[in-house]
């Protein structure tokens, strides 16, 4: 049965307002049960112009958070 949150994706997109920032994070779903949450399922462009300020994983492999 598809996920009602992310409808199968795994990946949600939430956008907060920071200190006058639009920032971007790819969180994993909320939903326990989705069969797709956390799993790497796609890469996403942005324009560096409109979003300078990335934070990293403390992995360093991906980045976490995008903010303008």
């Amino acid at each position: 049965m598809e996920c009602t949150l992310c409808y199968d994706t795994g990946w949600l997109i939430e956008a907060k307002e920071k200190n006058g920032m639009v920032i971007l994070e790819l969180i994993p779903c909320l939903i326990p049960d989705c069969r797709k949450s956390g799993q790497k399922i796609a890469l996403m462009s942005v324009n560096e112009m409109y979003f300078g300020h990335a934070t990293m994983h403390p992995s360093g492999e991906y980045v976490m958070s995008l903010a303008s």
